[in-house]
């Protein structure tokens, strides 16, 4: 018998994985700068240039760069910055992966610690999150319902997936010039901060474009003052996924992973040629239906079956959000109160996202560090640990279920509410979305002999039998090899409706 087969791809595996790098370093203070005093600040960027699968293993290889802020001990009222940037190479135990899967991964610092040794020596510690997503997808034949079909019984249902057609890691550098209105051509550049907001991503045919904006916080220092200066970048990347259409499901993230500068000086001021990397991903799928027989057998002849599980994905409604996170810092009783503020850098951890019934509950803190001077010109800093949470609607098919959630910092400020307190914000960007896994058996190949009919000499001319909940027609047709038609036609049964417990019914025996 020729049988008509359906080509479908469907995820074999769907993980997740979450792992984080512990990335010290000792950093010598150099001969041109002074002793430290004050450690005002350490922040810190990740660059994960590489990242491989092996068989249950995954390894990260990248670089921090440190920036070291501090007060010397020559003068209280000057900042003075150290770069530093240390490699580092992570391997984590990742169960159930392997080099045929395709992945995608995120990695941010997640928090910076320090240590003062002595006057010329700093231990600095970043806490690097990765966030790892991987799929594989296989090709399989599974029997099409047609007309060569219909001789035999069959069931058959009709599945709905989203299809992974694409899991992209995506880097880009973007560079933008502008000018800092100073006259010192001694000034300089301490600490660069830059938030990423990303506002739009479309699919063009094989193509996804980006937009997005960059909001840049400098620590300047120049015309003998500390100056933080702000800008915003619009920037539009365009980023080559093949076979990528508007119609599909796109799912992105990304971190800024380096920032590197020139300066120059003019009549018009310090002009800035910034340069920034940003790394993260792309997942996109394709929605498909498609038809597939669950069940089929031959009630008169031998035949062979072979069934299989496949596993179907759908994606959810991707989720965006965004909030202002508000916290009141109060400057320690020892300090002198505030003079001015200069600078605030704010990270981001995050916990594992809850779910709920109908709900994710994304939980976390943000870390924030601010830099001032105090009445006696004195640099100081305070650190304030905020949390946040978000609580999104979703709606979750059956199955197990895959959270992907991302929530970054796009923006912060402050303002002085008194002598002793500031007032903060950070604006944050949650974006959530839910994969559900379901297993599914179908028929992959039924082959009967025609030229073996069923041995049934041994089977009765009737039987009977007495329903009880679990009955099933199906199951009863197959198991005494006639049909649910023959059955229904016999005891006058609507196969719409369940059977009728504790009713005698009829099985005869059937002839070929």
């Amino acid at each position: 018998m020729d049988i008509s087969f359906n080509e479908i791809s469907v995820c074999d595996i769907t993980k997740q994985h979450s792992t984080k790098a512990e990335v010290e370093a000792d950093i010598i203070v150099p001969d041109t700068k002074p002793d430290i005093y004050r450690v005002l600040a350490v922040n810190a960027l990740a660059d994960v240039s590489e990242q491989s699968i092996k068989k249950d293993k995954m390894t990260f290889s990248g670089n921090v760069k440190f920036n070291i802020l501090f007060s010397g001990e020559d003068d209280l009222s000057k900042v003075h910055s150290i770069d530093f940037t240390v490699p580092f190479n992570h391997q984590s135990d990742f169960a159930g992966i392997d080099e045929s899967c395709s992945f995608v991964c995120t990695s941010k610092v997640r928090e910076t610690s320090f240590d003062i040794k002595n006057s010329r020596k700093i231990s600095a510690k970043a806490s690097v999150g990765f966030e790892v997503h991987a799929n594989k997808s296989v090709s399989e034949n599974i029997i099409n319902k047609s007309k060569e079909l219909e001789s035999y019984p069959f069931k058959s249902a009709e599945y709905e997936c989203d299809c992974p057609i694409a899991f992209k890691n995506v880097f880009f550098e973007t560079s933008e010039t502008f000018t800092i209105p100073c006259k010192d051509e001694d000034a300089k550049i301490l600490a660069t901060s830059l938030k990423l907001d990303m506002s739009d991503i479309k699919a063009v045919n094989g193509k996804a474009v980006l937009k997005g904006q960059a909001n840049i916080k400098m620590l300047c220092d120049y015309d003998d003052e500390i100056s933080d200066y702000s800008t915003e970048i619009s920037f539009t990347e365009v980023c080559d996924i093949e076979n990528l259409a508007p119609e599909n499901k796109m799912l992105s993230h990304f971190e800024v992973c380096k920032t590197d500068f020139d300066t120059s000086f003019s009549d018009m001021g310090m002009t800035v040629e910034l340069t920034f990397g940003v790394r993260g991903y792309i997942i996109a799928c394709n929605h498909v239906s498609f038809e597939a027989v669950t069940d089929i057998y031959s009630p008169d002849y031998v035949y062979e079956k072979e069934s299989i599980e496949i596993c179907t994905t759908s994606m959810s409604e991707i989720r965006h959000n965004q909030d202002t996170i508000k916290d009141s810092v109060e400057i320690p009783s020892l300090t002198d109160g505030i003079s001015k503020i200069y600078h605030m850098e704010s990270q981001i951890s995050e916990n594992a996202p809850e779910v709920n019934e109908a709900s994710i509950k994304l939980t976390g803190n943000i870390h924030s560090v601010i830099i001032y001077s105090d009445e006696n010109d004195s640099l100081c800093r305070v650190f304030k640990t905020t949390p946040y949470e978000f609580q999104i609607p979703h709606t979750f098919g059956s199955g197990e279920h895959f959270v992907i959630s991302n929530v970054s910092c796009v923006n912060s400020g402050y303002l002085m509410g008194s002598a002793n307190d500031i007032q903060i914000r950070v604006v944050l960007n949650a974006e959530t979305a839910v994969l559900s896994s379901e297993k599914q058996s179908v028929v992959k190949s039924f082959n009967p002999d025609t030229k073996s009919p069923l041995q049934k000499d041994n089977q009765p001319s009737i039987i009977v039998i007495y329903p009880d909940s679990s009955s099933d027609i199906w199951e009863i047709a197959k198991k005494h090899n006639t049909t649910c038609e023959e059955i229904a036609s016999v005891n006058s049964l609507d196969l719409s409706k369940p059977l009728p417990l504790g009713k005698a019914i009829l099985i005869p025996k059937r002839q070929i």
